[in-house]
This record gives C-alpha cells, sequence and structure tokens, in this order.
C-alpha cells in the first residue's frame, strides 16, 4: 500500500533463503509519471526461506523517503549480509547523493544494525567531490568473489550516463578500495572458472549501440580488460539493466535481458565460456509481456540434487518471479 510501484531488484542468496531488496516509490504522491525520481523511493526487502516459491511481508529499511540504490551482498566469510544504499534529498544529483552501510544483526538481513555514513571512505576515486555528484549504485548483480572480496558497482546518474565505477573490500566492509573512473553504465557481475570475473554492461556509453558490453578481470576485479561488445543485443534506444549469474561450479553464465523492442520479452541468455559466446537461450514470463530490470540467482532444488536459476524483474508495478532449470535448453549439460 506504501507503493506507487516496485523496481530495481537486488538479491543476495544466504544460508536460509534469499534477501531480495527494492525501491519502493511512494504511493501518496505517486502521479504514474515518476521516471527516476529517488526523492519519493524507499529501500524495502522481502525475504524467501523456501528460496523463491514463497516470500515474507515486505519490511521498510528506510522509513522516510528520499532512499535508494539498495545493494546487498552476502558475506559467507563473516556470515552476515552487507547492505549499502544512498539518500537523496534533491532531485538534482550535484546537491547530495550520500551512501550508507549496514550490517545484517544475524545470518539472513531479516535485522539490521546501525547506519554508518560510509560517503567519504568508500569510493574517492570515484567521487572526489562527495557527497555531491555522486556515482550511484547499480542496478545488476553484486559477487563476493572466492578470495571473499566484495564487489559493488556503481554509474553516473541518469541512463545518458557514461561513467562508471567499482569500489570493493577485503575485509568485509571495514576499509574499500575504488576502480578510477571508467566509461561505462549499469552493470552485473560474476564469477566463472579459471578465477576470472566477468562484467556485463548495458552498451549505451559505445559504438556499439544496440549490443552489451563484455569486460573480464583475472585480477579479482581489481582492474578489467578493455570493453568490447557482447552477441547479446538490447534495444539500441534505452538498454536496461539486466541480471547475471554464475553456476556453483561457475561453469556456465546466465544473463537475463529483455529481448524487445523495449522492455518486453524477458530472455535467459547460457554462455558455456565465460561470456564470450550466448549460444542459447529461452524466455520467461511468456512473449510480448513487460520486462524490464531483472535479476538472477542460483538456488538448490528442493530436494538438495542440484541448483535453479531464480528469476525476478519488473513488471509494473509490481515484480514478478520464478525458477527455472537449465539443463533442456542449456547444451552443456
Amino acid at each position: 500500500a506504501q507503493c506507487g510501484d516496485i523496481r530495481i531488484p537486488q538479491m543476495t542468496v544466504t544460508p536460509k533463503g534469499v534477501l531480495l531488496l527494492a525501491q519502493c516509490r511512494d504511493s501518496t504522491t505517486f502521479d504514474g509519471i515518476l521516471g527516476d525520481d529517488q526523492t519519493r523511493a524507499k529501500v524495502v526487502s522481502k525475504f524467501s526461506a523456501d528460496y523463491g516459491k514463497t516470500w515474507s511481508a515486505m519490511s521498510v529499511i528506510t522509513p522516510k523517503v528520499g532512499h535508494s540504490h539498495g545493494q546487498v551482498v552476502y558475506d559467507r566469510i563473516r556470515d552476515r549480509v552487507l547492505m549499502h544504499y544512498q539518500y537523496h534529498p534533491s532531485t538534482d544529483p550535484s546537491f547530495n547523493s550520500s551512501m550508507f552501510q549496514r550490517y545484517s544483526e544475524d545470518c539472513c538481513g531479516t535485522t539490521w544494525g546501525p547506519t554508518v555514513d560510509i560517503t567519504k571512505t568508500v569510493n574517492p576515486r570515484c567521487n572526489p567531490n562527495a557527497p555531491s555528484d555522486m556515482q550511484v549504485g547499480s542496478a545488476g548483480s553484486k559477487i563476493q568473489t572466492a578470495s571473499g572480496r566484495i564487489i559493488f558497482l556503481g554509474h553516473s546518474h541518469g541512463k545518458e550516463g557514461s561513467t562508471a565505477c567499482r569500489w570493493f573490500t577485503d575485509d568485509g566492509g571495514e576499509t574499500y578500495q575504488s576502480s578510477a573512473p571508467y566509461t561505462g553504465n549499469e552493470a552485473s557481475i560474476a564469477e566463472v572458472f579459471n578465477s576470472t570475473v566477468y562484467m556485463d554492461a548495458r552498451g549505451l556509453a559505445f559504438d556499439w549501440i544496440g549490443n552489451r558490453t563484455s569486460f573480464w578481470s583475472t585480477n579479482d576485479g581489481t582492474d578489467f580488460s578493455s570493453p568490447i561488445p557482447s552477441t547479446v543485443q538490447e534495444d539500441a534506444k534505452f538498454g536496461c539493466s539486466a541480471g547475471l549469474v554464475s553456476t556453483s561450479d561457475g561453469k556456465i553464465l546466465f544473463l537475463s535481458e529483455p529481448f524487445g523492442p523495449g522492455r518486453v520479452d524477458l530472455t535467459i541468455h547460457c554462455s558455456l565460456d565465460g561470456g564470450h559466446t550466448w549460444p542459447y537461450s529461452r524466455t520467461v514470463g511468456g512473449l510480448k509481456t513487460t520486462a524490464a530490470y531483472s535479476a538472477l540467482r542460483m538456488v538448490p532444488d528442493a530436494d538438495g540434487s542440484g541448483e535453479k536459476i531464480l528469476v525476478i524483474w519488473e513488471k509494473k508495478p509490481n515484480f514478478l518471479a520464478t525458477t527455472i532449470g537449465y539443463s533442456d535448453w542449456c547444451k552443456a549439460v
């Protein structure tokens, strides 16, 4: 009842289920044309103890409006969830986009500790004028790598922005390192075989508009290769934020993106070579069905014999969710 709509799904898998974060936009002032006005938003969450079959009631993490860009990663080393989100008191991004951090008080993000302002310490190379002109937390997948490093992604305000940034922590959020700003947009990351981190981004900032963009890192996400066009196509006018996840052994990547034109026809693509090619795909939710931002995570089968893909996507004004197998369409198995 609080929300005119729900946007920006962000998921992390914990030992007891799936934590979902979202952006709830205030229904009392909702006019149907909110655009990306974050001043009317709150960060909210749901939890699924059965890995996507049923969900708890919505919890409001930031009771006051003006908060958005929630990002969560389960820290398996410290058995807690690390969360980032931002404050937007104005529609002018040059004014203030302060960033905050919280740890869960349990393994799974159902209760939270105190809020800490990390605006000026988390990524000074990205945001020399913090809290003004801040990079905002990106939609898309975040990860903890095999080494324990937790990687977050950001980008400049608005879909026309062409600058992106990464910040990462090796001690569970006590200290951070960050990249220098680079050409890019909203992106997702996943770790694949051979200790490689794959990053997939919108292509709007590059000459290959109409195709998504691929990067690879062989040093735990500290640096990435030069961007190249992906074989996965996207809407050349708008693009979209894609979900990304790898299987537990890192051998298969899955990417979710509306086929279009426009944000319809959610398609899951499968790569067997770490994101270089995407030869197989299947649709989810039906042809011509509205499908905007999406999120992917691998979750265990009910009988514990394997894993499936949990898919959540925007179908305004709500989310839809489903789990799918992949042995029948992704030809690796």
